[in-house]
């Protein structure tokens, strides 16, 4: 009975060992995408945020009225958002072509 017992506390522990590392991976992963994203959009909302600034410095107070009376007030997060998007597009892109490509050499 003991070696009944020691046999099913190995195998569980080797699973569980395995599934832990398995998860941790992808968990890591995970992690490190959210947190590019994040600096994505941040970078492209700052970088916005600066250039709106400078043109409505140039413009005439009349025209940045006017912007501000018809421009919803979270314009630049949606801009921003629309930027973030396309660059993540343009690196899944990337990485298909590069799986792509690596496979035909295969």
């Amino acid at each position: 009975m003991p070696a009944i017992y020691l046999l099913l506390s190995g195998i569980s522990s080797f699973l569980a060992e395995t599934f832990g590392r398995y998860l941790s991976r992808k968990l890591s992963k995970l992690a490190g995408a959210l947190i590019v994203l994040g600096a994505l959009f941040a970078a492209a909302y700052a970088s916005l945020n600066v250039l709106l600034g400078a043109l409505s410095i140039q413009f005439p107070a009349q025209y940045s009225s006017l912007l501000a009376a018809f421009l919803p007030d979270n314009t630049m997060f949606c801009i921003s958002t629309v930027v973030s998007a396309r660059f993540i597009k343009a690196a899944f892109d990337w990485k298909a072509r590069l799986a792509s490509i690596s496979m035909q050499g295969s």
